[in-house]
Parts: C-alpha cells; structure tokens; sequence
C-alpha cells in the first residue's frame, strides 16, 4: 500500500514539474496572437484560453490523484 502510494506522489511530481515547465511556451505564443482585427467577443475568449488551460491541468492532477486512492 505504502509502495503504491510513493509512486503515486512521485508520478504527480515528475508530471507537475513537467507540466510546470512546458506549459508556459504554448501559453506565451498563444497570448502574442494578434487579436486587433477580432470581435471584442472572440478576443476576450481568446484571452481566457490560458485559464482555462492551467484550470484543466489542476484538474487533471485532482483526478489522478482521485483514481489512485
């Protein structure tokens, strides 16, 4: 039980550091998209993309931390 949950903690850290890392790129060349000729609706959505990434990467990590219990 004790070994399941060490690899379980080591996973999600390895992935977290991973994530924490290469998350960033995609995220700056998302926000130096030039949104000036847009609808000030798709610009302002355009604008959430990257809270909206970093919110399904938290949840991600919550449900794998779920299913390993």
């Amino acid at each position: 039980m004790a070994d399941h949950a060490v690899e379980v903690i080591v996973s999600v850290l390895v992935a977290a550091l991973l994530a924490a890392y290469l998350i960033p790129i995609p995220i700056e060349h998302l926000s130096d998209v030039d949104t000036s000729a847009w609808t000030s609706g798709a610009a302002e959505l355009w604008g959430l993309l990257s809270v909206m990434i970093v919110l399904a990467m938290f949840l991600f990590f919550v449900q794998v931390a779920i299913r390993s219990r």
